[in-house]
């Protein structure tokens, strides 16, 4: 997370000092979970808009906006592998980023 700005999450610099690891590991894992479902659902809406537009065209081929092209989330293979690659951090990788961070802002 590198680069990461603390205002994109609204915590402040004060609140940020107040914070033990842990907490700010679940901040930043919730806040990214925020994120993503924004992601996700914009692009749903894309895929659904582009569905509705090609839908009197396409003939029998394209029956729901998921035969129009499948996203990363949809397939139970990528399911696993995002979610083993988004576990939180463990107690040592926090402590040494929190400390990278405190020297940074003070």
């Amino acid at each position: 997370m590198q680069g990461f700005a603390l205002g994109c999450i609204g915590l402040s610099r004060e609140d940020f000092l107040e914070l033990t690891p842990e907490e700010f590991n679940a901040v930043v894992w919730q806040w990214q979970r925020m994120e993503e479902s924004r992601n996700r659902t914009a692009w749903e809406q894309a895929r659904l808009s582009g569905f509705l537009a090609v839908l009197p065209y396409s003939g029998k081929r394209v029956k729901m906006p998921h035969d129009l092209f499948a996203f990363v989330w949809e397939t139970s293979r990528s399911n696993k592998k995002r979610s083993e690659s988004a576990k939180p951090m463990n107690r040592e990788e926090l402590n040494a980023y929190f400390d990278k961070l405190e020297r940074r802002y003070g």
